[in-house]
């Protein structure tokens, strides 16, 4: 959801929530000005200068220096040792200049990580949220950090390898701008032969097979955690029990309060809502571009026909977590022997289905997933059946050999870039059809009228047809709002500077 308004002046339109910032002015445009004569820098569609490559300050600043104006390290220090009584810290490798905190390995495309080290050999991060990956304000993001810790305090409750996790403290003397957490560190690191094809295409060497059949022990330990409904946890603001509320995915799915819907009663309602939230979201044009809103219109058309087909997504329970970016690199892992020692980044995990959470994870597809084929295992997912069956549990090896759907289903609606390939490719998946069963013509334009013809009654596809993308009226638009600027002179642009040198890091009233 997008909380930014349009970059023109005075336009009445939030920005679109698809589409990031200009790649060129960096700014954010509505579905009315994103290709519009007003956004200068228009270059196609509006997408700025293709392959500008922006500096290291431009993709960090000025938020980096705003974090290190709201910390110093005896903040850190006396906040974590209230968290763990008894311990004393050794150091807190805090940087001092924007620099090093934003080309510090520990970074990650959403989060800033400070390594805190406790003089027993522990250590801890400061897990600080990164708002440049993030088009909303901060209550839905403080709900986000809540749910990530909940999280991992559930399955940590239980047993589970995941990271210690503690939530701000309500009496913090830390800047209320900073959403954060502190995770204790898991040993180990991402289980580097899985870094090239090995395992998708060749068969595991041993090391790798060991790896694989840990992580089926850890897949095993993780089932102790068990709910009764689909959302994401948080804490009970009166108890403090983890329990399931709204389902907090990557974007809010409304700009006011309550920002996220659910909990829901079955894996089809939510999956169902959030297609269902889009769909009303491109009908309003706030969601993409002008030129993909058909074609995204009638791909999710097709994709809730195929959702509201599935009896199995009807199951009510008992629900597991879900680690929502299941990639190989947040497997934490032994270098020496191939153990898992945990799974880290648990940020947008949801309760979902046995058979979706136990699926294989999205590292551990084979390279063909990607030209559209659902037939045939992966090295990585043949081991990890194996294992389940060694382990007297043949009905997690079955959630692997049918869990193509939901690979299918996540990354769709996650990227949102449909093609014919994608849409008939989950299809098959859903239904069991072989990779050559005739779907929809590969065709984007003969798929797009076939498409038309059958949700032809559609309300809302009804409307976008009838109401398509105008720029008549956009180059009187241009000379009533841009009358030929006068330049401004050094003295100006140096003022101007030095006003904002002046601000406080986050403006004058820190607001």
């Amino acid at each position: 959801m997008a909380f930014y308004p349009c970059a023109i002046a005075n336009c009445i339109y939030d920005a679109l929530i698809q589409e990031n910032s200009c790649y060129a002015c960096r700014k954010r445009f509505c579905f009315h000005h994103l290709s519009h004569p007003l956004h200068e820098c228009s270059v196609g569609e509006g997408r700025g200068t293709p392959g500008l490559i922006h500096t290291l300050a431009e993709e960090y600043e000025p938020e980096t220096s705003q974090i290190l104006e709201c910390l110093s390290t005896d903040m850190i220090k006396n906040e974590v040792e209230s968290l763990r009584p008894g311990h004393l810290v050794e150091n807190v490798e805090l940087t001092n200049t924007w620099r090093d905190l934003a080309s510090n390995y520990l970074q990650g495309q959403s989060n800033f990580h400070i390594k805190i080290n406790f003089k027993d050999g522990i250590s801890w991060f400061m897990r600080i949220r990164r708002r440049i990956s993030r088009n909303y304000t901060d209550e839905p993001m403080r709900m986000n950090m809540e749910s990530e810790v909940a999280t991992m305090n559930a399955l940590h409750d239980v047993g589970v390898a995941v990271p210690s996790a503690f939530r701000k403290p309500s009496n913090s003397k830390i800047h209320p701008k900073l959403i954060y957490s502190y995770v204790s560190e898991i040993p180990g690191g991402p289980w580097q032969p899985f870094y090239t094809s090995i395992g998708r295409v060749h068969p595991l060497p041993d090391m790798s097979v060991n790896h694989v059949r840990s992580l089926a022990k850890w897949f095993i330990e993780m089932q102790k955690a068990t709910f009764d409904k689909i959302g994401s946890l948080h804490h009970n603001s009166q108890t403090s029990e983890v329990e399931v509320g709204p389902a907090i995915g990557r974007y809010p799915y409304q700009s006011t309060v309550p920002y996220y819907n659910g909990p829901f009663r079955c894996s089809a309602d939510y999956w169902l809502d959030l297609i269902d939230s889009r769909l009303r979201l491109i009908r309003e044009r706030r969601y993409c571009r002008h030129s993909a809103e058909i074609w995204l219109y009638l791909g999710l058309l097709e994709i809730r026909e195929i959702v509201e087909g599935c009896e199995e997504m009807r199951s009510t329970g008992p629900f597991y977590i879900k680690h929502d970016d299941d990639q190989w690199d947040h497997i934490r892992a032994d270098e020496s022997t191939g153990e898992v020692t945990g799974v880290i980044d648990w940020e947008w995990s949801y309760t979902t289905s046995k058979a979706e959470a136990f699926n294989s994870p999205a590292g551990y597809v084979p390279d063909l997933f990607w030209n559209g084929s659902n037939e045939g295992y992966s090295p990585r997912e043949i081991v990890l059946i194996e294992a389940y069956a060694s382990y007297d549990r043949p009905d997690l090896a079955d959630c692997v050999k049918n869990g193509r759907k939901y690979h299918r289903l996540v990354d769709t609606l996650r990227w949102m870039q449909f093609l014919p390939l994608h849409i008939n490719s989950m299809r098959r998946a859903f239904l069991g059809l072989p990779d050559d069963h005739p779907g929809l013509p590969e065709d984007e334009e003969k798929c797009i009228e076939v498409l038309k013809e059958k949700y032809k009654d559609v309300e809302g596809l009804k409307y976008l047809l009838a109401h398509p993308f105008d720029l008549s009226n956009a180059s009187q638009q241009v000379k009533a709002i841009r009358p030929k600027k006068k330049s401004m002179g050094p003295k100006t642009q140096a003022k101007k500077v030095t006003e904002k040198a002046e601000e406080g890091p986050f403006g004058e009233n820190g607001d």
